[in-house]
C-alpha cells in the first residue's frame, strides 16, 4: 500500500509525515498546498489551450519530413516538385497495386473517390486523373483532365504536363516522348512513374514494379484482419467478463485515491505541458536558421528531455521512494512486474470495444462533418490526415527510427506518467478514478496533433489506460498496454509502407 504522506510548504521545504491518514480513513493529500492545486489547475487549462492551438492551428517544423513536398496550389509556382510522401500517396499506391485483383469497376471508383476528396488543388486533381485513367479507363481521366486545364491560366506550369497526359488518355493512345516522361516524373514523382507506364504490358519491369504486388497485399492484410477480429472477439468477451466482476463485486480497484490539497501531481502536468510549448517554439526558431533536413530530428531528439519530469518530485523535496509510490511506479500485485505487464495485455484486450467506440465517433463527426459541407454549398469533406502516416510514408530509416521510438519508448513511459500517474492522480481526489480517467483522456487527446475528428480512438485509448491505473494502482499496466498499441501501429504502418514501395 502506499506509504502515507502529508506535507505542508515551510522555509526548510516539503515537510512527508502521515498524521492525515486518521482524519481521510487512508486517504492523505499528496504534497504541496491548496493554493497550489487551484492555480496550477488554471495554468493547465491555460498551457492546454495553447498547445491545442500548436497542434491544430500552427506549423511545427517537426510536424514531419516534408522537405521534398510541392507547391500548395500546382498553379502558377515557379517550379512543381515530387508530393511529400503522405496519406494521399500511399492510399493512391495502394489503389494501384490493388486495381489489377479487383475486376469490379465499382471497387476501383471507391479508392479513386478517396483520391477525389483529398484533392484540394489542381495539381492534386491533375495527379488523381492520372490514377483514374489506371483504374477506371481512358474517358475517366481525360474528363478530369480537361476540368483541371479549364481552370488554370494559360501561363501555369501545370499547362504542358496536362497536354502530355491528354495524349496518352486519348483514343488512340499517344505514347509520352522521353522529354515529356523525364519531366512528368521529375515534377510529379510516383505520379510520373505511373503516367509513363500507363498503356504498357503488365510484364514490363517498371510497370509489373508499381502495379504488382496486389495480390501480397490482399493476403497480408487478410492475415492482419484475422487476427484483428480474433483479438476483437478476446477483448470482448475480456470486456464483458470485466462488466460482470465489477458488478459482483469481485473486481476491486486497488487504487487508492489522495485526499484534497496536495499539488505536486499538477505542478508536474503544468510543468510537462510547459517543456511542450516550449518544445515547439524551439522548433519554429530552429526552423529559421537551421537546414530543413535537420530541424525535425533535432526537435525529436530533443522531446526526450521531457522524460525528466519524473524527477520533479524530487525536486519538491519528495523522496524517490514517494515519487515511486505517488506515481505508480512500483509492481505490488501477484506475480510482480510480469503480472503487471500481463494485467496491461489483458486491460488492452478489453479495452478494444472502448477504442473501437472511439473510432465509430469519429467516423460519424466526419459523415455529419461531410453532409454539412455539401449542404452549405462546399466541396466534400476531405479525408481527415493521420500525421502519424507522414513519417513513415516517407522512407527515410532515419525518421522511422526516431518516430518509431518515440512511440514505443518515450510516449508509453512520459504519457502515463504525466497522464496516469499525475493528472488522474490529482483529479482522484475530487472524483472516482474512473470518473477521473474521463477528463484525463480529454486532456491526453487533446495534447496530441490529430485533427479533431480523428480524436475518438485516442481519447478512448486514454480512457482505457485510466482504467487500468485504477484498477491495479500500479502504472506498469498502462505503459504496457499503451506500448502495445503503438508498437502495433509501427509494425502496421512500416508493414505498409514496405509493401507498397
Amino acid at each position: 500500500m502506499m506509504q502515507a504522506m502529508n506535507a505542508d510548504l515551510t522555509p526548510g521545504g516539503l515537510q512527508i509525515g502521515s498524521t492525515g491518514a486518521a482524519r481521510t480513513g487512508g486517504r492523505v493529500p499528496d504534497p504541496g498546498s491548496r493554493g497550489l492545486a487551484r492555480l496550477g489547475l488554471l495554468f493547465m487549462v491555460g498551457l492546454l489551450a495553447i498547445v491545442i492551438g500548436f497542434q491544430q492551428f500552427g506549423h511545427s517544423a517537426a510536424a514531419g519530413p516534408g522537405t521534398h513536398g510541392g507547391p500548395p496550389t500546382g498553379a502558377g509556382a515557379d517550379a512543381i516538385e515530387p508530393p511529400q510522401a503522405d496519406q494521399a500517396l500511399i492510399m493512391a499506391k495502394l489503389a494501384v497495386k490493388f486495381g489489377p485483383v479487383m475486376p469490379d469497376p465499382q471497387s476501383r471508383a471507391i479508392f479513386v473517390a478517396q483520391l477525389d476528396g483529398a484533392a484540394q488543388s489542381p495539381l492534386d486533381r491533375f495527379r488523381a486523373a492520372i490514377v483514374a485513367g489506371e483504374l477506371l479507363g481512358n474517358q475517366e481521366a481525360r474528363t478530369r483532365l480537361v476540368d483541371v486545364d479549364a481552370k488554370l491560366p494559360d501561363d501555369a506550369p501545370l499547362k504542358p504536363d496536362v497536354a502530355a497526359l491528354l495524349g496518352v488518355f486519348a483514343q488512340p493512345p499517344q505514347p509520352l516522348d522521353d522529354a515529356d516522361a523525364k519531366r512528368l516524373i521529375d515534377r510529379h514523382g510516383w505520379f510520373g512513374q505511373l503516367a509513363a507506364v500507363i498503356g504498357k504490358s503488365d510484364t514490363d519491369p517498371a510497370r509489373e514494379k508499381l502495379v504488382g504486388g496486389g495480390a501480397t497485399l490482399i493476403a497480408v492484410f487478410g492475415v492482419l484482419g484475422l487476427l484483428a477480429a480474433v483479438a476483437a472477439i478476446a477483448g470482448l468477451g475480456l470486456f464483458i467478463t470485466a462488466i460482470v466482476l465489477l458488478a459482483t463485486g469481485t473486481l476491486k480497484p486497488r487504487f487508492l485515491p489522495p485526499a484534497t490539497g496536495g499539488s505536486v501531481p499538477i505542478e508536474m502536468v503544468c510543468v510537462f505541458m510547459a517543456g511542450f510549448v516550449g518544445l515547439k517554439l524551439v522548433a519554429l526558431a530552429a526552423a529559421a536558421i537551421l537546414p530543413a533536413s535537420a530541424v525535425g530530428p533535432l526537435t525529436l531528439g530533443c522531446q526526450w528531455g521531457l522524460m525528466l519530469i519524473v524527477f520533479y518530485p524530487l525536486l519538491r523535496g519528495m523522496t524517490w521512494t514517494q515519487t515511486r509510490d505517488m506515481l505508480g511506479l512500483h509492481a505490488r500485485g501477484r506475480g510482480g512486474v510480469l503480472g503487471e505487464i500481463w494485467a496491461g495485455l489483458l486491460g488492452y484486450l478489453a479495452g478494444i470495444p472502448v477504442f473501437v467506440t472511439g473510432a465509430i465517433i469519429s467516423v460519424v463527426l466526419f459523415f455529419l462533418w461531410d453532409l454539412w459541407s455539401r449542404a452549405s454549398g462546399g466541396p466534400p469533406a476531405a479525408p481527415p490526415q493521420n500525421p502519424v502516416v507522414e513519417y513513415f510514408a516517407s522512407g527515410d530509416v532515419l525518421w522511422i527510427i526516431l518516430v518509431g521510438a518515440l512511440a514505443t519508448v518515450w510516449a508509453p513511459l512520459v504519457e502515463e506518467v504525466v497522464f496516469r500517474g499525475a493528472l488522474l492522480r490529482h483529479l482522484s481526489g475530487w472524483m472516482t478514478p474512473v470518473l477521473a480517467a474521463v477528463p484525463t483522456a480529454l486532456v491526453f487527446g487533446l495534447m496530441h496533433a490529430y485533427p479533431i475528428m480523428l480524436m475518438g480512438p485516442v481519447i478512448a485509448l486514454g480512457f482505457v489506460f485510466g482504467c487500468l491505473r485504477a484498477w491495479r494502482g500500479s502504472l506498469v499496466a498502462c505503459i504496457t498496454a499503451h506500448a502495445i498499441h503503438n508498437g502495433l501501429i509501427v509494425v502496421l504502418m512500416v508493414t505498409v509502407v514496405t509493401l507498397v514501395g
